[in-house]
């Protein structure tokens, strides 16, 4: 029911709450896709990094419902690899599942 301005404005607020939950516990954001971001938490892994995941996800949660927004998070716990992936043109920081 929102127009593409509330739209956008809503998700920037969101974003917003996310960077902020994610740069509190450590996470790097590579990308947001959508209304999506993509996460990493320390290269290479610890104990720690993944409690930071948690805990941003867990913060991220909490502050989301304050919007009246309902957040969706998955949370990998594993090898990335990250860098750049792309064309000659084109090319973007990423990280993937090893």
């Amino acid at each position: 029911t929102l127009n593409p301005v509330e739209t956008i404005q809503i998700l920037n607020q969101y974003f917003c709450i996310i960077e902020k939950c994610v740069s509190k516990y450590g996470g790097r954001i590579n990308t947001f896709i959508g209304d999506e971001a993509l996460i990493t938490f320390d290269n290479p892994i610890s104990e720690r990094s993944c409690q930071n995941a948690l805990d941003a996800a867990i913060e991220i949660i909490a502050e989301t419902a304050q919007l009246n927004l309902k957040s969706g998070i998955g949370i990998h716990f594993g090898e990335v690899f990250c860098g750049l992936i792309g064309s000659r043109w084109y090319k973007n920081y990423g990280s993937f599942s090893c």
